[in-house]
């Protein structure tokens, strides 16, 4: 019996279905960190605490991140 097989007679489900809950799983908490990062940086940056230079550059660190990490969990 071949891995995938024996996983969905265990599992009752097959395993495409196990990994896109796990990509969606994934893919949404990469984009609740981005949404706090973006709102923690635009905080720091409005009250002054964090100058410009410092929140465009988090604000690119953390697009990459996003798309990294989308990009890891859809392929």
């Amino acid at each position: 019996m071949d891995p995938s097989s024996a996983f969905q007679v265990g599992a009752g489900q097959s395993w495409a279905l196990f990994a896109l809950v796990i990509a969606g799983l994934g893919c949404t908490a990469v984009l609740l960190w981005a949404a706090w990062a973006y709102i923690s940086t635009f905080r720091g940056w409005s009250s002054n605490r964090v100058l410009g230079t410092i929140a465009g550059g988090a604000v690119i660190r953390i697009a990459l991140v996003v798309l990294l990490l989308s990009w890891v969990f859809l392929s």
